[in-house]
């Protein structure tokens, strides 16, 4: 978009990743829907499990496990954005709200 100096300030700030997969053996929406939010379903169940685990004394509450968790729900929030990345990329929020609202699924890759 524009530079400042030696600070150049682009319109998208993503990790341009997406998903790649081939053939599912059960071709619908629950299955397509489960392969995108996967990720954003671990990530927030890991913190829930970490949460109950130092809840109830089995584990300790230690620094790194606060950022684990930190970072996991900020990914978890990050891959839900939609955002075409072009070139027929989309986020995992994008491909989500295809797969949901027009019952699309996305294109597979071999």
């Amino acid at each position: 978009m524009f530079c400042i100096g030696a600070i150049t300030v682009h319109r998208i700030y993503f990790l341009d990743s997406n998903v790649r997969y081939s053939r599912l053996r059960w071709s619908n929406r629950f299955t397509h829907f489960m392969v995108h939010a996967g990720g954003v379903l671990f990530n927030i169940g890991s913190v829930l499990l970490l949460n109950y685990l130092i809840s109830h004394g089995i584990m300790k509450d230690r620094n790194y496990l606060f950022l684990y968790s930190y970072f996991s729900i900020w990914f978890a929030f990050i891959s839900l954005i939609p955002v075409d990345y072009g070139n027929g990329s989309y986020s995992d929020g994008l491909n989500l709200y295809y797969i949901m609202k027009h019952r699309e699924f996305p294109q597979l890759y071999n």
